[in-house]
């Protein structure tokens, strides 16, 4: 509480200014998740299911090896610090078996060091597991930009299974099927 708002404490004029101030600072943290976050109707967390069908490549694998570059932040308007710049990690992940997408030995996605947003992830060298991952609008990059975009591999045959189902239903989800 700031030094003014002390020697105020019974204005009322003041406790309304605490109000307001808390109601923004509430509104603030309410609009901060990416507008990329496919939360459902109910402001929770995307399923497993709407993540499979929203990846445009999914992969197992690990990350292998890293590397920052300075970019800039698309989410400075909303990012905790609002700067500009901010230092992208570029991760290679060592693909051990493709279940959307096209065969690759190594794929690159790219995430911030730091989150700028609330739930924005962040992965660490080793990380392993089912990448489900976005094409980045920069050449040959991926993003896994949402929680739950890293799925432990025992769950590969249940992500394989929603795959098989949405391809037999013909609702993948995505714009370009690639089914044969």
């Amino acid at each position: 509480m700031g030094i003014l708002a002390q020697r105020n404490r019974g204005n009322s004029a003041s406790r309304a200014g605490a109000t307001l101030l808390a109601a923004g600072a509430a509104l603030l943290i309410a609009s901060s998740a990416p507008a990329r976050d496919a939360r459902n109707d109910n402001g929770e967390p995307p399923t497993l299911h709407a993540l499979v069908l929203s990846s445009d490549l999914i992969v197992v694998g690990k990350i292998s090896r890293v590397m920052m570059v300075d970019r800039e932040n698309d989410l400075a308007d909303i990012s905790y610090n609002h700067t500009p710049r901010f230092t992208a990690v570029i991760a290679t992940i060592q693909v051990d078996d493709t279940l959307r997408g096209d065969q690759a030995t190594t794929v690159r996605f790219t995430y911030p060091k730091m989150p700028r947003v609330s739930g924005e992830p962040v992965y660490d060298v080793g990380a392993d597991g089912v990448w489900l991952l976005r094409k980045s609008d920069k050449r040959d990059e991926w993003v896994a930009d949402e929680q739950g975009r890293l799925q432990p591999r025992e769950r590969k045959e249940q992500i394989r299974a929603i795959l098989n189902a949405s391809k037999a239903s013909g609702s993948t989800g995505k714009k370009d099927d690639d089914s044969p």
